[in-house]
């Protein structure tokens, strides 16, 4: 007895067997939901916390060690309770080498604006989009005023699972 394979290319099948409607009602593809900031957030490597944040008035040294503390690269800035401006690792660093007395500069002189705020069904797309454009992160909007802060890590993380 000899048994013999004919390998078939699937060329005939092309526009049936590979189509994604195909696929999918033949159980060959999972339906994956759309990623949203909320589903990004449910992914997060690191524990969610209550959003850090620097008062304006404080001094821009304050401000580093906040961030050398909490391994932060940015820190949103606030003045009586409503978020005014940002201030990140860039600008700490520019500081550091004009030679800027840190202890006497305070974070309103060298912020930059606020972080974007989100609702939490904004499309993981968008939100790539925005940190393409050089936004630093984002802020997500969780309801009842909590704010959670979205980083180019949590996107890559939340992607790669």
């Amino acid at each position: 007895v000899v048994l013999t394979f004919v390998c078939d290319k699937g060329e005939r099948y092309l526009s049936k067997q590979w189509k994604d409607d195909w696929m999918l009602d033949n159980q060959f593809l999972e339906v994956t939901a759309a990623l949203t900031a909320a589903g990004i957030l449910g992914q997060r490597a690191r524990e969610t916390e209550a959003l850090v944040s620097v008062p304006s008035g404080s001094t821009v040294r304050d401000a580093i060690e906040l961030m050398r503390k909490r391994d932060l690269s940015q820190l949103p800035v606030k003045r009586d309770g409503t978020l005014v401006g940002c201030i990140n690792e860039n600008q700490a660093i520019d500081l550091l080498f004009q030679k800027r007395d840190l202890a006497k500069t305070k974070v309103d002189e060298v912020m930059g604006p606020p972080l974007p705020v989100l609702p939490s069904d904004t499309a993981a797309e968008e939100i790539a989009a925005m940190l393409a454009r050089g936004v630093k992160a984002v802020l997500v909007d969780k309801g009842r005023g909590e704010l959670v802060m979205h980083t180019k890590f949590d996107l890559i993380h939340a992607r790669a699972r």
